[in-house]
């Protein structure tokens, strides 16, 4: 019965942590996509200026895109580095899935960010900071 009552309370934290671990992973892709679209988002100025010197629109993306998602990759390395160097791999798999949640989170708000920003012409973009400023 005293074995019971011990065990009782960490079965109920176990079933927790089974709802919270995809949750958390959940917020942490949404909040990587966004993120890395507002990111691009602030960048429409650069597009533009690359597209008017001659940079084609699949160029600018690449360039934009690629810039960003390796400064994530960085991040998620070092982040998923640091941890197993704290936990060992106790926690590998949980680890791998959140790096992975986020890393698709990136890279989708990279992707989405970089064709909405070469989407429009150049010079609208150029003459759309030129009013906010």
């Amino acid at each position: 019965e005293e074995l019971e009552q011990a065990v009782e309370p960490m079965e109920k934290n176990i079933a927790l942590m089974r709802i919270l671990c995809p949750l958390s992973n959940a917020v942490s892709l949404l909040a990587a996509g966004a993120l890395s679209l507002l990111f691009l988002l602030q960048r429409k100025r650069e597009a533009a200026l690359l597209r008017i010197l001659g940079t084609g629109i699949f160029q600018t993306r690449l360039m934009l895109a690629l810039e960003l998602l390796i400064l994530n990759l960085t991040g998620i390395l070092t982040g998923a580095g640091i941890s197993l160097i704290l936990t060992g791999n106790d926690s590998l798999t949980a680890m791998l899935l959140a790096a992975g949640c986020c890393l698709a989170g990136c890279f989708m708000g990279t992707t989405a960010g970089a064709v909405l920003v070469t989407r429009a012409k150049p010079m609208e973009l150029l003459q759309e900071k030129e009013k906010g400023e």
